[in-house]
């Protein structure tokens, strides 16, 4: 099934508009008062109303983006059309009313949030090419981190099948609320004098770069240019990046990244852009130690998890061994050394990422994947 774009558009605009009408908080909602105990749908089915505006606002209040857009794209598609299962994120989920969610979501909502609500679901221009969105469809199985995310998971696993075509364009209503008041966040800071500088454009490039990994490769490259930007600032500094899986590699490689100070050892960095286990991060360590030192950076691609483990139980394992050990998503890895960065510029960063990959021997492939992404950006 597909969602008709210019409904879904029309309908999300319409529920804008009154959203904004009713100009009620999330604490105080005429929405939740309105409904607080019943709605009598046509089939005298009962739903709890007041229990789905709750649910809504934990997904929305977290931290979680790709789990709001989804949600929020969920509620817009059954209102738009009854009978799209919520829990479908692609046309070909084997599931009875499965319709192509990221379509609906990168052609209709994400232009919306731009327009309307500043960054209040997370600004990002792709939700669904991040792995929690390139699934079939929603299931409490899906591979998610422990915690947390698997707490969302399951809300959603829960509670969209309760969504129904006679609901779901009230609790998109109340959605937008949620998100109206975060929009106000943003005000101030959309009335600031931007200061020009590459960082987003960099950030954007990472962003379309990681969709392909590479056999690993391109996270890899993209590190170490990350790298390079950061440790500009310092006097006497040295990036060595690694091939990935390559024989005949250096004796004195540590780990896939290994960045020097002052011809001291700063910090190592191991990347993995596909599905890994406590003995692949056992190695890694290991490989640290025996050189001396004692810490590393888990840089996770978009493609990396860990399996059949929990990343803070081994955190807190190496801890105890006086072993500094932190696994983080390659995306996050970026905004951080970016805005610590003194003058991260495009030209730097892409000569990092064109160096690296000839004088060490990357993939043609890997090479042309850069280079044609460059071109499509300008910047060749």
């Amino acid at each position: 099934m597909s969602i008709d774009a210019e409904k879904a558009k029309n309908i999300l605009n319409k529920a804008y508009i009154e959203a904004k009408e009713q100009n009620y908080t999330n604490s105080n909602s005429l929405l939740s008062k309105s409904f607080n105990w019943a709605v009598r749908e046509p089939n005298d089915k009962y739903y709890n109303i007041s229990s789905l505006t709750q649910f809504i606002d934990k997904i929305l209040d977290n931290t979680h983006k790709t789990y709001k857009y989804i949600l929020v794209n969920a509620l817009l598609a059954k209102a738009t059309d009854p009978s799209i299962n919520p829990l479908a994120l692609q046309a070909g989920a084997a599931l009875d009313g499965a319709y192509d969610a990221r379509s609906l979501c990168h052609s209709v909502l994400v232009p919306f949030e731009m327009n309307n609500l500043g960054r209040a679901l997370g600004g990002s221009n792709e939700p669904f090419l991040n792995k929690p969105a390139r699934a079939t469809h929603l299931d409490k199985s899906n591979p998610v981190r422990r915690g947390n995310d698997q707490m969302l998971l399951n809300l959603l696993c829960d509670n969209l099948p309760l969504v129904t075509g006679y609901n779901a364009y009230k609790l998109l209503i109340h959605a937008l609320n949620n998100l109206i008041d975060k929009s106000k966040v943003y005000d101030d800071i959309n009335d600031l004098r931007p200061i020009k500088n590459d960082y987003n454009e960099i950030l954007k490039f990472i962003q379309s770069a990681l969709v392909e990994n590479n056999e690993g490769e391109t996270s890899v490259l993209i590190v170490g240019a990350l790298y390079d930007l950061y440790m500009e600032q310092y006097f006497d500094y040295k990036v060595v990046v690694n091939p990935v899986n390559q024989s005949g590699s250096s004796s004195n490689e540590i780990s896939d990244i290994d960045v020097y100070k002052d011809n001291q050892l700063f910090i190592t960095n191991e990347v993995k852009d596909k599905n890994f286990r406590y003995t692949d991060v056992s190695h890694a360590v290991k490989k640290v130690i025996d050189s001396n030192f004692n810490k590393m950076l888990f840089v996770k691609g978009i493609d990396g998890a860990l399996e059949g483990d929990d990343e803070y139980n081994i955190e807190l394992h190496c801890q105890e061994k006086n072993f500094q050990l932190q696994f983080i998503d390659i995306y996050s890895l970026a905004k951080n050394l970016l805005i610590l960065s003194p003058n991260p510029t495009v030209a730097r960063f892409w000569n990092s990422i064109t160096e690296n990959a000839i004088h060490k021997k990357f993939k043609e492939k890997t090479i042309s994947y850069f280079i044609n992404l460059a071109e499509s950006f300008g910047w060749k």
